[in-house]
């Protein structure tokens, strides 16, 4: 099977003949299987090489993504979370007393943020498209870090409420177009761990915020400007150089990576780059259309599929490498819900406890440790939805329900339930049920689908299989030959 390759002058995907299966895997002759034969491809220079490559080659370009872009990108998300977290830092330098409000005002900001922050998720993707991530990425940093800075001139309940509005509106499309973006790069079954690192960056973020702030607030009364104004300016300005940076850093695709920061040589030699560019076609053949603009169809495509949906409600109520996502991303449930079994069973006073306030310790350090599995459910999800336009749109869609939870999440834990907090402790148990639930339906969901998908394809004929390919209306995961990854 010929897999003709195009160097295209943008770095684009030119065109990929392969068969009419969008999915991971097939059942189906007519799927996007290869050839093991060596086959020859051309480049633009006119040199032939073999489209078969061995496992070492691709773990080499592998391992160059993750040292060149993986690395930038989590830079990149650190720099995000160290902005989104100095507000509670800022709190501790008596932000609200100086602007002369509560600390029920900055609740409202908060809830603000989360609202806004989950709206503008959906509209920032089909910036993504339109202008390419590699564009977007930076220029929402930007935008952002103007917000940020200026949080050093403002001096009111007005001026910290708009400043708060548009640091949400500014970063809400920042996470949707990263995962946009590593699509491009990464396999399905190698999303997963990079996600999880993505997420990771965040909390070493969150951890690094705290003590940077630390040392921030020693400059309160410099140039008359207290600490938390220091800090909001010193990230700003942070965030803005990495910004500028990213500009001229981001490859468009795996095919661009030549000029600018990235060498005049790039990242890969033309053996590299077609290995880099064609097994992502193997993996996943809808990236073909990685660059097309989004649609009115693609919109219908992703409202109407229930399966977007179940994964919505995964990550609103909850917020790999070896196949069987939906059982590893258990873990991080069972683990939550032992944890908040065992402070549910505390009794008030810690000394009729075996162990004392050790014993407390150990319970509150065991389900802090929890392991998150929203990276791996947004792997998971991506993976099981086309095409490349319903994806992109539920990519923004989950981001967006994983932080407006962050509204009715705040309410869990209330002054009056304390200390032992039994009746938040209560809804959290209730919560974990509910998304092990879910985890359980939507993978036996996509088993029942696969199933009842290969019986009524191995009953067709040859001819009723190639008509279907050919008159078909369906379209990406809809396809009868669309198989689901577990």
């Amino acid at each position: 099977m010929l897999i003709p390759f195009d160097s295209h002058p943008e770095g684009k995907y030119e065109h990929c003949c392969v068969s009419p299966r969008y999915g991971s895997t097939s059942y189906s002759e007519y799927g996007a299987t290869m050839s093991n034969s060596v086959e020859k491809t051309r480049l633009n220079d006119d040199k032939y090489i073999t489209s078969t490559w061995t496992n070492e080659e691709e773990a080499h370009v592998r391992r160059k993504l993750d040292v060149h872009l993986m690395s930038f990108i989590l830079v990149l998300t650190f720099v995000l979370n160290l902005d989104r977290t100095n507000l509670s830092n800022a709190m501790s330098d008596n932000m609200a007393a100086d602007l002369g409000f509560t600390n029920d005002t900055v609740n409202l900001s908060i809830m603000v943020y989360s609202v806004l922050f989950a709206l503008f998720t959906l509209p920032s993707n089909f910036i993504t498209k339109k202008i390419g991530a590699h564009i977007w990425i930076p220029l929402m940093m930007n935008l952002w870090a103007i917000v940020t800075w200026c949080h050093a001139f403002i001096h009111d309940i007005y001026g910290f409420m708009t400043v708060r509005a548009m640091i949400a509106i500014t970063e809400a499309g920042f996470i949707p177009a990263c995962l946009v973006y590593l699509t491009a790069f990464y396999k399905t079954n190698e999303l997963a761990t990079r996600l999880a690192y993505f997420w990771g960056a965040q909390a070493l973020a969150s951890c690094f915020s705290g003590v940077m702030s630390f040392g921030v607030f020693r400059l309160d009364g410099w140039f008359d400007l207290q600490g938390w104004k220091w800090l909001f300016l010193i990230d700003g300005i942070l965030t803005q150089i990495i910004g500028l940076i990213a500009f001229v850093y981001l490859p468009s695709s795996p095919a661009n990576t030549l000029g600018l920061l990235r060498g005049t040589h790039g990242w890969f030699t033309k053996r590299e780059q077609y290995i880099a560019v064609t097994r992502i076609l193997r993996d996943d053949t809808i990236k073909e259309h990685q660059n097309k603009p989004l649609t009115w169809m693609d919109v219908k495509s992703t409202v109407t599929d229930t399966n977007l949906y179940i994964h919505l409600l995964i990550t609103f109520v909850g917020s790999d490498k070896h196949g069987q996502v939906a059982l590893h991303g258990l873990i991080g449930a069972l683990w939550s819900l032992a944890g908040y079994i065992l402070l549910f069973l505390l009794p008030v006073e810690l000394n009729d406890v075996v162990g004392g306030k050790w014993t407390f310790y150990g319970i509150a350090i065991f389900s802090a440790a929890s392991p998150s599995s929203h990276g791996m459910h947004i792997a998971w999800m991506s993976s099981n939805l086309a095409p490349i336009g319903k994806r992109t749109l539920a990519l923004g869609a989950v981001i967006g329900a994983a932080n407006i939870n962050g509204v009715p999440g705040s309410m869990i834990y209330q002054s009056k339930d304390a200390p032992r907090y039994y009746h938040g402790n209560m809804i959290c148990i209730c919560l974990q049920v509910t998304v092990i639930g879910l985890w359980l339906f939507q993978r036996g969901r996509y088993v029942y689908k696969n199933t009842s998908r290969k019986a009524k394809w191995c009953t067709m004929t040859d001819n009723d299989k190639e008509v279907y390919l050919k008159t078909t209306s369906d379209i990406g995961s809809q396809r009868l030959d669309y198989h689901f990854n577990l």
